[in-house]
């Protein structure tokens, strides 16, 4: 089954397996770096489940939204004491977390590898509801 993944409004590619998630992410986060840092969804084909990573920099942040688009959705929970915000773009808007959110970024990726093998969250990452 093809996992829809996209990062922009008419930006999306179907993978099949975790190779091509894994190079597909790899491109994103090279091509976006810094100021074009973006979100990236990756959709699950049988339960519309999805995970969003951020790409393009150091620090990540993920969100999960069920394919029901009902709560609850949870965000990646960080150090709770950081201040300020960081930002991706997403669907062509910019969207703005707290710092708290942010975690590093291959803590995220395997998080995304956990979601696409499983289609559960992983429990490495804290998650906090929204």
């Amino acid at each position: 089954m093809a996992w829809k993944v996209q990062w922009a409004k008419r930006c999306e590619r179907k993978v099949t397996s975790l190779t091509e998630l894994d190079a597909l992410l790899d491109d994103l986060h090279t091509k976006h770096q810094g100021d074009r840092a973006v979100l990236v969804t990756v959709e699950s084909p049988e339960s519309g489940d999805s995970l969003a990573i951020g790409v393009g920099r150091d620090l990540s942040v993920l969100n999960y939204v069920p394919g029901t688009g009902d709560p609850p959705y949870f965000t990646s929970l960080g150090n709770e004491s950081a201040k300020g915000t960081i930002v991706f773009h997403f669907m062509g808007q910019w969207s703005e977390f707290s710092m708290r959110n942010a975690i590093p970024f291959d803590q995220a990726r395997k998080a995304v590898r956990f979601f696409f093998e499983t289609g559960k969250l992983s429990d490495k990452v804290k998650w906090e509801e929204d």
